[in-house]
């Protein structure tokens, strides 16, 4: 009888044991589950970050090459002499007049700016950094300057295929719109450069009228 009692005892024990051990199987599985998920949830996310970067990377490559290429057709047009035909049959200044100006005053304190740094360099001198961040302050001074005067030079009624359209509030509200649209691309440059890729856009923007046919 003892022996019966004791066995039903040692049967009771080993479904016990056989019932947690199934447990224990149970939540490891779901445990190992939940770290793949998770695992699989973070290389989603880094994939996701990743491919975000190089989208950003190649919006700022493609409005960087925009820039240069149409630094590159002002600097043509200078070279070839077109401007200056232009100018000649007329007093007022052009718009594409006034941009080779800009253009030009950008190249010129470009030269300046390498020379001063070669001559601090070359004088062993401890003004360097002074000297780079005084003129490197400069010529976005008169980056700026020369974008304000060609804003300024817009008409405020100007003949186009639409009719006469006010040049300058039609810039005032293309550039408002841009200027959000690049502080979020592009974060981080001073004010003078947003307005200076502002107006660069305009130039060829199809909500230019001047470029509307």
């Amino acid at each position: 009888m003892a022996d019966k009692v004791a066995a039903g005892r040692a049967r009771k024990e080993e479904k016990k044991n056989a019932l947690k051990d199934k447990e224990e199987m149970q939540r490891q599985a779901a445990e190992d589950a939940s770290w793949e998920e998770g695992a699989k949830k973070g290389n989603k996310k880094k994939e996701a970050e990743a491919e975000k970067a190089a989208a950003k990377a190649a919006r700022k490559a493609e409005a960087d090459a925009e820039a240069a290429a149409e630094e590159a057709s002002f600097a043509e047009k200078k070279r070839t002499g077109k401007s200056s035909a232009n100018k000649a049959g007329s007093g007022k200044m052009t718009r594409a007049e006034i941009a080779a100006k800009i253009m030009k005053q950008q190249e010129e304190e470009a030269k300046a700016k390498a020379k001063e740094k070669k001559e601090v360099e070359r004088s062993g001198g401890n003004d360097y950094m002074g000297a780079l961040v005084e003129n490197t302050n400069k010529e976005d001074d008169i980056s700026a300057s020369g974008i304000e005067d060609a804003i300024s030079a817009l008409s405020t009624d100007a003949a186009t295929t639409k009719g006469r359209v006010n040049l300058k509030a039609e810039y005032k509200k293309f550039e408002e719109a841009h200027l959000a649209f690049l502080k979020e691309e592009q974060p981080g440059l001073k004010l003078s450069q947003y307005k200076e890729r502002c107006w660069q856009a305009w130039q060829k923007s199809p909500d230019n009228p001047q470029n509307q046919q």
